[in-house]
């Protein structure tokens, strides 16, 4: 018996042990106690538990206080009551530990900017709920001093009383090392943050001492959630829709218009990161208002932002938008801009985002003062506004990407004062009076290389004032009956034109138009592809006639042959066309013409273009000839080969050069492969010398893939010449050889053609009545054709496919 009693003691020892060692974590980490809570329902209980040791207090009534609260410890406030300080200027003030509003209200006045509902001057504040709500004065609903921390996840936040100031958020205090990086000071996830006072301050705006959320101090605050705006009861997360919603809900509140900011940043050297919330501004005020040597980065897409201005910033700012939403208040009738710069050196990058100025007057991005401003992407809508305006020297501005629609009167884009600005692609379009670039008189210098640009008005693409214009590229065309690109009478016509697309679609209209170019420096064109949809006006037109300042070197030009109504070409202007080359191509739509100098007697001609008969490789095959004197001229000159570049019609207007030096250049700016830009095709096999002391020479594009059946290939010819260097007796080094080409024009039978058409007009070649040539019975059963049946049928596989098109008509269209 007592054996068995040991064994049944030894297994409850064994059980216990197994139980304490689950329960003991080790010796140096105890298992946490759980929490102590008190309950309280008057003031006296409330000050003495927060005196106490308690983790929690938890309100189980509404509770009035007369005097202040210190918390100096670790303690979380609970329930769903209310306390209310009945004396102004008293609140609660957190020194030390970290103090956890979760559910408790608070609520009180104060009669300065010194008072407030809840304060932290040391340790971390974390709200997580409750209603804190000020319903008069002028002092903070809840204020964060450095080095005290706070972490906002919920609550609604109040300062009620219309003609106050005051301030619902409130971050001060002194950075514990100044010239450190930014303390993160707040975060904020989520909230409710009201201010319905007005103010009368003078910094940032008349009437701007309210604030929603105000920055005082050098710190780092990220916001991702959160509402900061005067009214409430609004669907913020339907930006379309709210506008009556807020306009209606402010005056029902308060009257009329709120003059407020959302989040202003009144200290230097603040780090500002939104990721989410809705900001609104309140009458003439903005959104976020923030100081010198601010940075501000907006990320994502789930920021709003709203106000007579969304966003203005000081000297030496820094900001980055990289998503969200940004408009007008509804609740007032205009804007005053949406980005604003309001000092110099600035750096200003878009990235994304989403820009409505389609209410009131102003700017989207309103640079007016000395900065770096970069718009890679976003979406600019507008209506009676610039979209992008520079009313201040200084300006360096680039333009890579976004699509911007102007919907009312103003610009789109302005360059106003001096600066540099270059736009390199974006999508533009209008549809009024005014154009969509303009260059005033302020000695700007805009450059051009890229982007799309449609006016659907009766206005202008691009007018030039004062200034310098470079275009290097980009498609612009009007649809009504305006001005592709306007020189204003009486302004200067410094301006060059090496590419770019230049169309008029519409029933009447110019390309580009000088009135009167006598007003000093000079407009050249070196290359732009000029398009008539079928009624243009002229295509360039200039007014005074004999006028030296337009030079034109070279120009390209295609017209719709509906009703066979050209536009001229130059009107006007001394154009000796008898020292030019025009080379055309003659489609059922389009007329395409090149003017070219040929005033080089050296260069060589192209003669003809067919297709390659082959039982294996067909492809397009080009003859150029190049006459008995240039030839002998040519071999005076040093050792002579001749040979044909074929380029992509598309890569050539983009290059808007015909010389293999410009094309590499092309292909090295555009990260291309060269094989992806020409073919060099040197004239070894090819080479013909005639009769008469001419040289012709062919070239073969073969092997063309089936998705470049529709694309149209051209040729330029060239003959390279190497010079004979002439050996010095003694001399141990002698000079290189200088190596010169000599480059004809686009082909001159059909300026380019592709394949596809090639085949389409070979199998068409044929004849009702069999002869010597045209010997085989056409597949089509239509005659005779110069091709075997086998032949006939290789030619088939270059026709278009299902649902493949030829380039010339998916660039310009197929209407009659």
């Amino acid at each position: 018996m007592k054996k068995n009693m040991r064994l049944i003691l030894l297994a409850m020892l064994v059980i216990v042990m197994v139980v304490m060692t689950a329960v003991v974590v080790s010796a140096d980490d105890p298992a946490p106690a759980d929490p102590v809570t008190v309950t309280v329902a008057n003031e006296a209980d409330l000050t003495a538990a927060l005196a106490g040791t308690a983790d929690i207090v938890e309100l189980t009534a509404d509770i009035d206080v007369a005097a202040q609260l210190t918390i100096a410890r670790d303690v979380t406030l609970k329930g769903n009551f209310t306390i209310t300080f009945t004396a102004p200027n008293t609140g609660i003030l957190a020194t030390a530990g970290t103090v956890t509003f979760d559910g408790v209200n608070v609520s009180g006045t104060t009669s300065d900017a010194s008072g407030f509902l809840v304060k932290a001057t040391g340790g971390k504040l974390v709200v997580k709920g409750g209603v804190f709500d000020m319903t008069a004065g002028n002092g903070s609903v809840v204020s964060v001093d450095l080095p005290a921390t706070a972490e906002i996840s919920g609550g609604k936040f109040y300062v009620r009383e219309y003609g106050t100031g005051g301030v619902v958020l409130l971050v001060a205090g002194t950075p514990a090392d100044p010239a450190a990086a930014p303390v993160l000071a707040l975060t904020i996830t989520s909230g409710e943050f009201y201010n319905g006072g007005t103010g009368s301050g003078s910094f940032p705006g008349t009437r701007g001492t309210a604030y929603s959320l105000k920055i005082n101090v050098k710190c780092a605050v990220k916001i991702s959630g959160g509402i900061f705006s005067y009214v409430e009861g609004v669907d913020y997360d339907n930006p379309d829709s709210y506008a009556e919603q807020v306009k209606n809900a402010g005056q029902a509140q308060y009257g009329g218009d709120i003059c407020g900011i959302a989040v202003g940043v009144t200290a230097q050297y603040v780090d500002l990161e939104i990721s989410g919330g809705c900001f609104f501004g309140g009458d003439s005020a903005a959104a976020v208002d923030a100081a010198a040597n601010t940075t501000i980065t907006v990320k994502g897409d789930k920021a709003k932002f709203f106000g007579y201005r969304c966003f203005r910033y000081g000297a030496n700012s820094t900001v980055v938008l990289e998503g969200g939403y940004f408009g007008r208040n509804p609740g007032q009738p205009n804007m005053g801009g949406v980005v604003v710069t309001n000092g110099a050196n600035v750096s200003v990058t878009i990235k994304d985002g989403t820009f409505n100025g389609s209410v009131g007057a102003g700017a989207i991005v309103n640079a007016n003062n000395s900065g770096t401003y970069r718009i890679e992407g976003g979406d600019f809508v507008v209506s009676n506004t610039d979209c992008l305006i520079a009313t201040s020297g200084g300006v360096n501005m680039v333009i890579t990407g976004g699509n911007y629609v102007q919907n009312g009167s103003g610009y789109l884009f302005n360059a106003n004062n001096s600066g540099t600005y270059r736009i390199e692609g974006g999508n533009f379009s209008a549809n009024n009076a005014a154009p969509i670039v303009r260059i005033s008189d302020g000695g700007a210098t805009v450059t051009i290389t890229g982007g799309n640009y449609v006016q659907e008005g009766n206005g202008t693409v691009i007018e030039k004032n004062n200034g310098t214009l470079v275009i290097e590229g980009g498609s612009f065309s009007i649809e009504g009956t305006g001005k592709v690109l306007n020189f204003v009478t009486g302004k200067t016509l410094k301006a060059t034109i090496t590419g770019g697309k230049f169309a008029v679609l519409g029933e009447s209209g110019y390309g580009i138009y000088v009135e009167d170019g006598s007003h000093g420096e000079t407009l050249t064109i070196n290359g732009a592809l000029f398009i008539d949809g079928g009624f243009a006006t002229e295509l360039l037109y200039a007014g005074v006639e004999n006028q030296p300042s337009v030079n034109v070197v070279a120009a390209m030009y295609l017209s719709r042959t509906g009703n066979k109504r050209y536009a001229n070409f130059i009107t006007d202007l001394t154009f000796d066309k008898s020292s030019y080359s025009t080379y055309k191509y003659e489609g059922s739509k389009y007329i395409f013409s090149l003017y070219m100098p040929s005033n080089d007697v050296l260069a060589p001609k192209s003669e003809s273009v067919e297709i390659r008969p082959s039982y294996e490789n067909a492809g397009i095959s080009y003859i150029s000839t190049v006459d008995a004197e240039t030839v002998a001229a040519l071999k005076q000159l040093g050792t002579v080969s001749y040979g044909t570049v074929i380029v992509p019609m598309n890569i050539l207007l983009d290059a808007g050069v015909t010389t293999m030096e410009g094309l590499k250049a092309y292909a090295e700016a555009n990260e291309k492969l060269l094989n992806e830009v020409y073919v060099d095709i040197v004239a070894n096999n090819g080479l013909t010398e005639n009769a008469d002391g001419s040289v012709s020479f062919r070239a073969s594009l073969i092997n063309i893939k089936e998705a470049n059946l529709g694309r149209v290939f051209v040729a330029i010819p060239y003959a390279k010449v190497v010079e004979v260097v002439d050996v010095v007796a003694g001399d141990p080094a002698p000079a290189e050889p200088t190596v010169t080409y000599y480059y004809g024009a686009v082909n001159s039978c059909r300026g380019g053609i592709d394949i596809s058409t090639l085949a389409d007009q070979t199998l068409d070649d044929v004849k009702t009545k069999q002869g010597e040539v045209y010997k085989y019975p056409s597949v089509s059963g239509s005659g005779y054709s110069p091709y075997n049946e086998y032949l006939q049928n290789a030619f088939k596989a270059y026709l278009l496919k299902e649902g493949q098109t030829s380039w010339f008509v998916q660039s310009f269209g197929t209407e009659e």
